[in-house]
C-alpha cells in the first residue's frame, strides 16, 4: 500500500513539473509558431481576443490569461505535493530552505527584472540619491520632497540606505538586481516559514503546511515576492514581532517591531502593540509579573513610537499637521478590500466562541487561554486602526494585514468545522484557486498602464515588459535624442542604476517636476530641438493628452493590452502646460502639477 502511495506521488510530481516546464518555456513558441503560420484566430476564438494584432498583443495577452496562471498552478501544485509527502514535520529551516528554492526554481527570470511601479520614485530613488552623494543625509534633508519631485521620499527608512549600500557594493546594476531579489527571495521564505510556525501554536501540522502554503498562493504576496520593495522586508520583521510576542519574548518582539518601524513607518502599530501587551503581562502573566525588563522593553517601544511620530511631525508636516491623514479618510479605500470583510467576519465568529467558551467555563481566565488568537487579532486590528485615517491605500500596502487576517479567519471557521478531512480538502481547493488567480483573475480588469493596481498581482510583468521593451527601444535607436517622458519612463531612462538602460540619456520629464537624476522639466516646447525630441505617450484620461491631432505617432510598443506611443510634436503636451498654468496664476490651483 505504501509503495504504491510512493509510485503515485512520484508520478504525479514528475508530471507536475514536467508539465510545468513545456507551459513555461513552449507555450510562447506554441503562440509564435500559430502567428506565423496564419493560425492565430483558432487561439483569438478561444480566449476571445481581438484578432489582426501584432505578435506581441498576443503573446502577453496569452501570458496574462492561459500560460502564466497555468504556470503559477503547476509549479504550486509540485510544490503543495511534495510539501505534503515531506514537510509537515520538517523544521522551520528546512521548511524556509524548501520555499526558497520554490522560488529560485519557478520565478528564475524574475532575478533579472528591474524595480516596477511606486518603487522607483520611493526608495530607489532615495537611494539612488545617496549613493550619489556619499549617504550626506543632511543634504538629504534639504532636498525637495516626493510630491515636489525631490528625492526625499522617506528620510527616516532605513530601506533606501540599505538599496544605497547594495549599489556602492555591487555597482554592475544587472549583479545588484540578482542579488537584491535573492534576499527578498530568503525573506519571503522566512516569512512563510514564520507564519508555519505561529500556526503549528494552535493548528495540526497538515493545516499548519496548507495554511501557510495558502499565503505563499496568494497573489499579492506572488508579486511583492517578485518586486524589490519595501514590503517583504517589513512584513517579515512585522511577523517575527507577532511570533516573538505569542512566545512572550518582549525583547524579541520589541527589537523586531522596532526594526519594521525603521524599515517604513506604517509599522509603528506594531510597538503599540508590544507596549500593550507588555503592560498585560507585567501586571497579569505568572511568568512575567512585575519584571522590569518586561515593562523597559515595552517602554522601548513605545519611546519610539514617540520618537518617530516627533520626526515625522518636524520634517514633514505643513502647518502643524501631518499631510495625508485625517479621521475614517481611508474608508473609501479599505471598503472595497476583501480582508475587511474577511476581518470582520472572523471577528464575529471569534467572539461568538469566546461567549460560548466563558458561559461553559467561568472560572478560567479567556485572556490566557485565546493568548495566540487575540494576539493575531489585535496584530491584524492595527493595520484596520492605522489605515483607516490614511488617505491613501494601495493594493500592496495589504500584505502587512495578509497573514494576520488569514490566521484570523482560519481560526474562526475551523473553530466551527471539525472534521480534519474538510479542513485539509477546503485548504487544498484554496490554494489551488489562489495560483490560478494568480494573474488577477478574480479582479476587475486593468487595461491600461496604472502600476499601482497592478502590483496587485503577477499581471504587473505584462506592464513591466512593455516598460522593459520600450526602454530598450529608446536606447537602441533615439539614445542622442531628447527623450520627453512621463514620471515612471523619465525615471527608468534617466538611472542606469535600475537596471533598465545602460547609459544616461538626455531625458525631460513633463507631468510633474524632478530635481535629481539629472532629469530636466519640461518649461514648453521653445525651449527643445522638435526635431530631435522624442515623445513617450501613455494612456490618460484626459481628451487628446498627452496625444493630440498635430502630433504624429511613430511608434507603438505594445505588450498585451498595455501600450505606449513614442510620438513627434509634443504640441497636445504644451497645449495643456499653458492652460494649467493659466488656471494657476489665476489662483484655481496651488501649481501647474496639482493638475497632474
Amino acid at each position: 500500500m505504501e509503495k504504491g502511495k510512493k509510485i503515485l506521488f512520484w508520478v504525479t510530481f514528475i508530471g507536475l513539473v514536467a508539465l510545468f516546464f513545456l507551459s513555461k518555456y513552449f507555450g510562447p513558441r506554441w503562440v509564435e509558431f500559430l502567428y506565423a503560420n496564419g493560425s492565430i484566430s483558432t487561439l483569438s476564438q478561444w480566449l476571445r481576443l481581438p484578432a489582426q494584432r501584432p505578435l506581441e498583443y498576443y503573446l502577453g495577452l496569452t501570458e496574462k490569461l492561459l500560460f502564466g496562471p497555468l504556470n503559477v498552478l503547476l509549479s504550486g501544485l509540485a510544490f503543495l505535493v511534495l510539501s505534503l509527502r515531506y514537510l509537515p514535520r520538517a523544521s522551520s529551516r528546512m521548511f524556509a530552505l524548501a520555499v526558497f528554492l520554490y522560488l529560485f526554481i519557478t520565478k528564475f527570470e524574475v532575478l533579472f527584472f528591474p524595480p516596477y511601479g511606486d518603487a522607483i520614485g520611493g526608495p530607489f530613488a532615495e537611494g539612488i540619491w545617496l549613493a550619489r552623494h556619499s549617504f550626506d543625509y543632511i543634504g538629504l534633508l534639504q532636498q525637495p520632497g516626493y510630491v515636489v519631485g525631490g528625492p526625499r521620499v522617506y528620510m527616516f527608512s532605513v530601506y533606501p540606505s540599505y538599496l544605497a549600500a547594495l549599489m556602492k557594493v555591487i555597482p554592475h546594476a544587472k549583479t545588484f538586481l540578482v542579488v537584491n531579489h535573492l534576499i527578498v527571495f530568503m525573506c519571503s521564505a522566512i516569512v512563510i516559514s514564520c507564519f508555519r510556525s505561529i500556526l503549528l501554536k494552535v493548528f495540526k501540522e497538515n493545516t499548519a503546511l496548507l495554511g501557510s502554503i495558502l499565503f505563499l498562493a496568494l497573489p499579492l504576496f506572488q508579486s511583492q515576492t517578485e518586486t524589490i520593495n519595501m514590503e517583504i522586508p517589513v512584513l517579515l520583521f512585522s511577523l517575527l514581532s507577532a511570533y516573538y510576542l505569542l512566545k512572550k519574548d518582549i525583547r524579541l518582539a520589541s527589537i523586531s517591531a522596532i526594526l519594521a518601524a525603521m524599515v517604513k513607518g506604517v509599522a509603528v502599530y506594531f510597538c503599540l502593540i508590544v507596549f500593550g501587551v507588555s503592560l498585560y503581562l507585567f501586571f497579569r502573566d505568572q511568568e512575567h509579573k512585575f519584571r522590569k525588563a518586561t515593562l523597559l522593553w515595552g517602554l522601548c517601544a513605545l519611546l519610539f513610537v514617540v520618537l518617530k511620530y516627533l520626526a515625522v511631525y518636524l520634517f514633514f508636516s505643513e502647518g502643524g499637521k501631518i499631510v495625508m491623514v485625517g479621521l475614517f479618510k481611508g474608508w473609501p479605500s479599505i471598503r472595497i478590500f476583501v480582508i475587511t470583510y474577511l476581518y470582520a467576519l472572523s471577528i464575529l465568529l471569534f467572539a461568538g466562541l469566546l461567549i460560548k467558551e466563558k458561559v461553559s467555563d467561568r472560572s478560567a481566565s479567556l485572556c490566557e487561554r485565546f493568548y495566540i488568537p487575540i494576539i493575531m487579532f489585535l496584530c491584524a486590528g492595527g493595520w484596520f486602526a492605522l489605515f483607516l485615517q490614511s488617505y491613501s491605500v494601495s493594493p500592496r500596502y495589504q500584505l502587512l494585514a495578509y497573514p494576520f487576517v488569514v490566521f484570523c479567519a482560519l481560526f474562526g471557521v475551523f473553530s466551527l468545522i471539525k472534521k480534519e478531512k474538510v479542513v485539509k480538502w477546503s485548504l487544498i481547493v484554496g490554494v489551488a484557486v489562489s495560483f490560478i488567480c494568480s494573474y488577477g483573475l478574480l479582479h476587475s480588469p486593468v487595461n491600461y498602464s496604472y502600476h499601482v493596481l497592478l502590483e496587485r498581482s503577477l499581471e504587473y510583468r505584462i506592464d513591466l515588459t512593455m516598460y522593459r521593451k520600450v526602454a530598450e527601444t529608446i536606447e537602441d535607436q533615439f539614445s542622442q535624442w531628447t527623450v520627453a517622458a512621463p514620471f515612471l519612463y523619465a525615471q527608468i531612462l534617466a538611472l542606469p542604476e535600475l537596471g533598465y538602460v545602460t547609459k544616461k540619456l538626455d531625458v525631460t520629464i513633463y507631468g510633474m517636476p524632478c530635481t535629481y537624476g539629472g532629469i530636466k522639466n519640461f518649461k514648453g516646447i521653445q525651449y527643445l530641438n522638435l526635431r530631435r525630441t522624442i515623445w513617450i505617450g501613455k494612456e490618460s484620461e484626459l481628451p487628446d493628452y498627452p496625444i493630440g491631432p498635430q502630433d504624429k505617432v511613430i511608434k507603438e510598443i505594445i505588450f498585451g493590452d498595455m501600450r505606449a506611443r513614442l510620438f513627434l510634436g509634443g504640441v497636445a503636451i504644451e497645449k495643456w502646460r499653458l492652460k494649467i498654468k493659466a488656471m494657476s496664476e489665476k489662483g484655481l490651483i496651488k501649481n501647474i502639477y496639482d493638475f497632474y
